[in-house]
């Protein structure tokens, strides 16, 4: 099981998970005009292209902004990255306030709203208001944020009476046939989420009862696929450009393997299994709705 206090407590170890986000971000946008963050969303209907990411991840937001009840007014968006999804309930009407963690992250949210909305800059463990919200969201952000319990408990006093949490994320399933523990999960070729079983165990110890469980699973993973695809076409071309540049700079390049875990990084996004079937197989991706009920449990 991942440690929760390394999460919490070593600051670098978010910051340089951030830029690489905020990195990946610009080069998607610049190069792709890709404005969103977040997964895309597949209906059957759309081929899995480079050219449809985009479209991809606006049906993402859809689906997202689809599972907000009538009567939601006030948003707070937890972790909100490049602001995007903000941006589109914005333009929906909602009041929204978000929240995103000090960096390049923060700095690209903060030009994106251009004063729209208030930005809180700081992580949400130490995030404190003093108002309440209609609903706080979660959009591929919860998975960052340990220890669990603390980050739903939070959520949960931040919402006003009959409120709601609304949750889209990534989770880790357990083997088939599996009762054990989080220890006995395989996580496969693809990383990332909280394990399934200790979500549910929190969430049954939260005043919040269940409204919506939906699992976007079969539209999400087409996304690494086409990663896996792009992947495998850039694979010939980079082996070539570092093979010339280790003949020309061989300590250089020894550098880069030793010190920067080149290895590392080639071993982890140039297999050939990080795919859509590999995420079936160990993840679900789930959109979750909750209400604020003192009832809710025992």
């Amino acid at each position: 099981m991942e440690n929760a206090d390394r999460h919490r407590s070593d600051p670098s170890t978010v910051s340089s998970r951030e830029t690489g986000l905020a990195v990946s971000h610009i080069l998607a946008r610049t190069l792709f005009g890709i404005q969103h963050l977040h997964y895309g969303y597949w209906p059957p209907e759309m081929p899995v292209e480079v050219a449809n990411v985009a479209a991809a991840q606006e049906r993402y937001t859809e689906e997202l902004i689809s599972a907000i009840p009538d009567d939601v007014e006030s948003i707070l968006d937890v972790g909100c990255g490049p602001a995007t999804n903000a941006l589109r309930l914005l333009d929906r009407g909602y009041e929204v306030e978000c929240v995103q963690p000090p960096g390049p992250l923060a700095d690209l949210a903060r030009q994106a709203l251009a004063g729209r909305a208030p930005l809180h800059t700081t992580f949400f463990q130490s995030f404190s208001c003093e108002r309440d919200y209609d609903l706080v969201l979660f959009s591929e952000s919860l998975l960052f944020i340990r220890p669990l319990s603390e980050a739903i408990s939070k959520a949960a006093s931040l919402l006003r009476e009959k409120g709601y949490l609304l949750i889209c994320d990534i989770f880790r399933k357990p083997p088939p046939g599996s009762s054990e523990g989080s220890d006995s999960y395989h996580t496969g070729p693809i990383g990332g989420g909280h394990y399934a079983r200790d979500f549910e165990a929190v969430m049954a110890s939260q005043p919040l009862r269940l409204l919506e469980n939906t699992d976007l699973s079969p539209g999400i993973a087409p996304t690494f696929d086409l990663i896996a695809r792009v992947m495998g076409d850039i694979r010939p071309a980079y082996d070539l450009v570092m093979g010339k540049f280790a003949g020309r700079r061989p300590i250089a390049t020894w550098l880069l393997r030793r010190v920067a875990k080149l290895d590392k990084y080639e071993k982890k996004h140039f297999r050939a299994d990080r795919d859509g079937a590999a995420f079936l197989a160990s993840k679900e991706y789930r959109r979750l709705l909750y209400q604020l009920d003192s009832d809710a449990h025992g």
